[in-house]
């Protein structure tokens, strides 16, 4: 049966005798978080993921704090030890809903980078780190390649490492709005509905890359495959996605912004946070 996933967790499950995987797994605040490591070539080949960390976490119904922590832990983990910049990327349409949360995720993380360190002390937030944002749009609006955009302002920056953010697609439907992808793989934008743009990635910008990616859409003709448990080749090629997307991309948006700035700034509380933005 042919998927179209972002996910390497689902990648995995399609492939469950793969040697060269690490993995592992924990639960936290009732949070379920599952880490798999792709480690070799054979497994790259057989999962069609690229080498690197992929950590998914498993969302709930759990207050926001606490979730917004973990996912802070796991995107602090993939860090840089003492960054002098990072750079936080969302990328996407912010006119297309299920496209949105990127856009949406940089409206909300604390930009600081022009911030001098007297002016912070006045204000009494010396803790702040120095963290550069931008929302670069899509080739289609801007005719610029997203992944050159990133390059060029990190570069510009001088950026230590650079958080890209970004919509994700999935091969099930119980995916979408409850999974949050963290990795250090970087990533492909689009790779998922068969618009693959260039790569963004430590590869490509010479510094470490963490992609946090929240699944949105499902292909058409996986969905179907899935109801009836075969392949339908006659499916419509379509992209679904669910009815209150917008509430889910607003709510995913205001955690996945807090986790940010949580793991930026880890001296700063999510109140002080929420004060600020």
């Amino acid at each position: 049966m042919k998927h179209f996933s972002d996910l390497a967790a689902e990648c995995r499950e399609l492939v469950p005798d793969c040697e060269g995987i690490c993995e592992s797994e924990y639960s936290e605040n009732g949070i379920t978080v599952r880490t798999l490591e792709i480690k070799t070539d054979a497994a790259v080949e057989k999962i069609g993921r690229a080498k690197g960390v992929y950590t998914t976490v498993e969302l709930s119904q759990i207050e926001p704090n606490k979730t917004a922590l973990v996912i802070k832990k796991e995107i602090q983990k993939l860090l840089p030890k003492n960054p002098q910049t990072v750079l936080v990327a969302g990328l996407g349409n912010r006119n297309i809903t299920p496209d949105a949360i990127g856009p949406m995720v940089a409206e909300g993380v604390l930009a600081t980078r022009h911030i001098s360190d007297a002016f912070a002390r006045k204000i009494g937030l010396d803790e702040l780190e120095s963290v550069a944002v931008i929302s670069p749009g899509v080739l289609g609006q801007t005719g610029i390649e997203t992944a050159e955009i990133v390059k060029s302002t990190a570069s510009v920056v001088n950026a230590s490492a650079v958080i890209v953010v970004d919509a994700l697609t999935a091969a099930s439907v119980t995916r979408l709005g409850n999974t949050v992808q963290i990795t250090n793989s970087g990533i492909h934008p689009g790779s998922g509905v068969g618009n693959k743009r260039s790569e963004i990635s430590h590869n490509t910008l010479g510094i470490p890359c963490i992609a946090v990616g929240v699944p949105t859409v499902v292909n058409a003709s996986t969905l179907v495959s899935e109801s009836v448990g075969k392949e339908i080749k006659s499916a419509p090629e379509m992209i679904v996605t669910p009815k209150d997307i917008d509430s889910i991309i607003t709510e995913l948006a205001n955690l996945l912004s807090l986790s940010i700035n949580l793991a930026l700034h880890p001296e700063i509380s999510a109140d002080v946070i929420r004060s600020i933005i």
